[in-house]
C-alpha cells in the first residue's frame, strides 16, 4: 500500500473522486470542501466587507405570488448595501486559460420550458434577524443529482436560471468526471470526445441583464492545479480568488490520503480519456519510484512530463510486479 497526506495529484484527485463516485459517497468530500472554500473565501472578503455563509434561507417571488425556497452551497452578500451594483468589467484581469462567453451561447434555450420565469424577485432572508441582505454571488459544487437529463438535473437546471435572471453572479464548480456537463455548449468528457476536459469552474455574470452577460469558464485536466479565477462582486470590486488552495487543505486536513493506493490503477479507470489515463500512470510512476526508494511523499507535487500511454501501463506493471 501507497499511501500519503499531502495530495500526490497536482489539483484534482484522480483516484478519490472516481473512489466518491462509485460508491456513492461524494457528499462525504462535498460537505468538508464547501467549508474550506467558505472559510478561504472569507479570508479575502472580509477585509472588502463582504461575507460567505453556507446555506442561508433564499427565498424567490414570482408574478404569480408563488415561492420558492432555494439553499445553496456558499452564497456571498454585501454587507455595504450602498455600494452600487452592476456587471464588472473584468476582461483585462481575466487569468490564463478562461475562457470568456456571451451569456446567451452559454445558456442553449434557456426559456425553454412551459414555465419560464422572466421577471423574478430574489430576496435572500437572514434566519436570524428575518430581515433582507444583499446577495451577490451563489456557489454551487455540483453533485451527482444535478448531472444528466432525469428530473433532479432539471430543477437544478430552472434553479440556476432563476438565480440568474434576479441578477445574483452563479459560481459553478464541476468535477464530477463521469456525468454529462450542465450545459449543452460544454463537451462530454464521458464520451470520450476530442478536446473534452473532465473538470471545469464556470462564473455567470447576469449583469445587468442575462441577455448581455458574460460567462467566465476555466476547464482543466487530471494532474493540473485547480485554477485562480476572478469572481465579480457589486459595482468595481472583484475577487481574485485560488480554488485549488481550499482543495489542498480539504484533502490534507480530512487524511483523504489514507483511502487510496497509488499502486493500483483508480477505480473505473477506463471512464477516463486516455491523455488523462496518461498523466494518471505518471503520476502512479513517479509516486511508486519515489515509495521504492524511500523518499518522503509528504511533499507538493512537481510538474511531470507526461508519457506516452502505452509506455506508462509498462512501466506501472513492471513496478506492480
Amino acid at each position: 500500500m501507497i499511501r500519503a497526506v499531502q495530495n500526490q495529484y497536482r489539483g484534482i484527485h484522480a483516484h478519490l473522486h472516481s473512489l466518491w463516485q462509485a460508491n456513492g459517497t461524494w457528499h462525504h468530500f462535498h460537505n468538508v470542501y464547501i467549508t474550506a472554500l467558505m472559510q478561504a473565501l472569507n479570508a479575502q472578503l472580509r477585509q472588502m466587507q463582504y461575507v460567505a455563509e453556507i446555506e442561508d434561507a433564499l427565498q424567490i417571488w414570482r408574478e404569480d405570488g408563488s415561492i420558492t425556497h432555494y439553499r445553496p452551497d456558499v452564497s456571498i452578500y454585501d454587507s455595504v448595501p450602498t455600494r452600487p451594483s452592476g456587471q464588472n468589467l473584468i476582461t483585462e484581469q481575466i487569468t490564463t486559460g478562461t475562457t470568456v462567453l456571451a451569456m446567451p451561447d452559454m445558456l442553449a434555450n434557456p426559456y425553454a420550458d412551459d414555465k419560464p420565469y422572466r421577471a423574478i424577485a430574489i430576496r435572500p432572508i437572514n434566519p436570524e434577524t428575518g430581515t433582507s441582505s444583499d446577495l451577490v454571488a451563489w456557489l454551487e459544487l455540483l453533485s451527482p443529482s444535478n448531472k444528466g437529463s432525469h428530473q433532479h438535473a432539471r430543477d437544478y437546471q430552472r434553479k440556476r436560471l432563476d438565480i440568474l435572471e434576479s441578477g445574483v453572479v452563479f459560481i459553478e464548480l464541476d468535477f464530477l468526471h463521469e456525468y454529462l456537463p450542465t450545459f449543452e455548449r460544454i463537451v462530454p468528457y464521458e464520451r470520450h470526445l476530442p478536446h473534452a476536459h473532465p473538470y471545469r469552474i464556470v462564473i455567470l455574470d447576469p449583469r445587468p441583464t442575462i441577455e448581455s452577460g458574460m460567462v467566465y469558464m476555466h476547464e482543466f485536466d487530471v494532474d493540473t492545479p485547480l485554477p485562480t479565477m476572478i469572481i465579480p462582486l457589486n459595482g468595481s470590486d472583484i475577487l481574485k480568488f485560488d480554488f485549488d488552495a481550499p482543495y489542498q487543505t480539504t484533502f490534507a486536513a480530512s487524511f483523504y490520503g489514507d483511502k487510496v493506493d497509488y499502486g493500483v490503477l483508480p477505480v473505473n479507470f477506463a471512464a477516463y480519456t486516455e491523455p488523462d489515463q496518461a498523466r494518471i500512470l505518471t503520476r502512479m510512476i513517479a509516486v511508486i519510484t519515489a515509495s521504492q526508494r524511500g523518499i518522503d511523499l509528504e511533499q507538493v507535487p512537481q510538474p511531470l512530463a507526461t508519457l506516452p500511454l502505452a509506455e506508462a501501463l509498462q512501466q506501472v506493471e513492471a513496478l506492480q510486479n
